[in-house]
């Protein structure tokens, strides 16, 4: 099942989408996919797992996940393009003193410049306690991964730690977030925050908000930096009566957390989830999530900064055609993206009035959020499925976006789409093609990563079943 850090292989799908006056005379193509070039050892990826995009520039991109030896010995990866080329994965080199088979784990990546990136994620140390790392790319060059050293309350035995996700402002300058066990009675889960700056890197934990439990379960998943000193994380924690809400950090040298207001609809219990962050500005950022209403409907919310203060979050109001609970679901990868302040584009899925799992978009035009669109599927498609919607978002410019989503064809097999806007309005989606003879990105397949550069070059991040049933990795140039 798709959520957030699923073991899924990435696809590498690069568009190139026309300029046009108009939605009608809009052109978007995508190239048939080829299949990624795992490390020679390697055998397949494990459960399709490489979630991780970015790309610094035009044609230049790196994706990071895992790949598996004939031994199932599980090995982080990395799979660079250079000059539109995309070359065989390579191996991350463990930290100094890992676990013999430390399961290497990245899950998410970042680049402040052309060839100078960086990965993060967990792994296990030599007593298989799980602990952070960060993977830095210098001049183009990988280095041997680090373990990160934690906080000073941090537990030295039984740890549970791991970064989440990972932003740059500069070549140097990066933030990673995540969470960690501190060494206290209750061994609670602490917010951590780890900024970069070249090769130092300092981990800071995060004191959760003041109704916070005694465990308070801190997870810090998305994280956006406007400017080197403008980073925001968003995560979750629960208080001291167990009902779990959005927390909202400055992610600097000394974070602060702060609770977000859910919406004035919210049940005590509001069972908040983060779904995605993004930032269009200094100061200004938005957040997607889901909350619970006080009649125990699933529904989304968002919320944005303003001068780097977070007001009440408002609803997302679904489709006409939506059930009266639609479980509105966020996957947790790049659902949401800010090309300028107040102008947001999101996505995700929701349950139509007729039980149907579907996929959706909603736009922010000039800081006002409209009702969410049913994201349009082929004719002959079933429906988005439960396993379908709209995972990844991209705005290049403004009412120019392109999502990435999953879908079931009329034989019950799911089929990755792309749809395109223009002038905020959404066009018809292509299907992606798969490397012959696979016919299905799966279960759990589909674009998971989808970054635009430019509004004239996208490249998106996915998966797909071969012919044995096994999760492959492909990827696709322009032309």
């Amino acid at each position: 099942m798709r959520s957030s850090f699923p073991r899924v292989v990435a696809l590498v799908v690069t568009a190139c989408v026309v300029v046009a006056t108009s939605a009608a005379a809009v052109s978007t193509r995508w190239t048939p996919a080829h299949l990624v070039r795992l490390p020679a050892s390697a055998t397949s990826v494990p459960n399709g797992y490489l979630p991780a995009l970015a790309c610094p520039g035009v044609g230049t991109c790196v994706a990071a996940g895992e790949d598996a030896k004939a031994s199932l010995y599980i090995e982080g990866v990395v799979v660079s393009e250079t000059h539109r080329v995309w070359h065989a994965a390579q191996v991350l080199k463990p930290p100094v003193g890992a676990f013999v088979q430390p399961d290497l784990t990245p899950y998410s990546v970042a680049c402040g410049s052309v060839g100078n990136c960086v990965v993060v994620g967990s792994f296990y140390d030599a007593a298989s306690d799980t602990e952070p790392f960060i993977v830095r790319e210098v001049n183009g060059v990988w280095q041997r991964a680090v373990q990160v050293a934690l906080p000073g309350n941090a537990a030295s035995l039984a740890q549970a730690a791991g970064l989440r996700a990972v932003a740059c402002s500069s070549r140097l300058g990066c933030v990673a977030v995540g969470s960690y066990t501190a060494n206290t009675t209750d061994s609670p889960v602490e917010g951590l925050v780890v900024t970069i700056n070249g090769a130092t890197v300092l981990a800071h934990g995060v004191v959760a908000p003041a109704d916070a439990n005694t465990n308070p379960f801190v997870t810090l998943s998305q994280v956006a930096c406007a400017r080197s000193d403008a980073c925001v994380a968003a995560g979750t924690y629960i208080d001291a009566d167990n009902a779990t809400h959005a927390m909202m950090v400055d992610a600097t040298d000394s974070p602060t957390a702060s609770v977000l207001v859910e919406p004035a609809n919210a049940s005590a219990y509001p069972s908040v989830t983060v779904g995605a962050l993004a930032c269009g500005g200094v100061g200004s950022c938005a957040v997607v999530g889901t909350y619970e209403t006080s009649g125990g409907q699933v529904q989304g919310y968002e919320a944005e900064s303003s001068h780097a203060t977070w007001p009440r979050a408002s609803e997302l109001v679904m489709p006409a055609q939506a059930r009266a609970n639609p479980h509105v679901f966020f996957y947790g990868f790049a659902g949401l993206a800010c090309h300028a302040p107040n102008a947001c584009t999101t996505g995700g899925q929701y349950i139509d009035a007729t039980g149907r799992y579907q996929g959706f978009v909603d736009n922010e035009v000039a800081g006002q959020w409209r009702s969410a669109t049913t994201l349009r599927l082929p004719a002959s498609a079933e429906m988005a499925g439960p396993n379908g919607g709209v995972v990844a978002v991209a705005c290049p410019g403004a009412g120019r976006c392109h999502v990435g989503a999953a879908y079931l064809n009329a034989h019950g097999q799911y089929e990755a789409l792309v749809e395109s806007e223009v002038a905020n309005v959404w066009t018809a989606g292509t299907t992606l093609t798969l490397p012959a003879p696979s016919t299905s990105v799966g279960v759990d397949g589909g674009i998971y990563g989808l970054v635009c550069p430019t509004a004239a070059w996208c490249t998106a991040t996915g998966s797909y079943v071969d012919i044995h049933g096994n999760y492959q990795g492909f990827y696709s140039s322009l032309g």
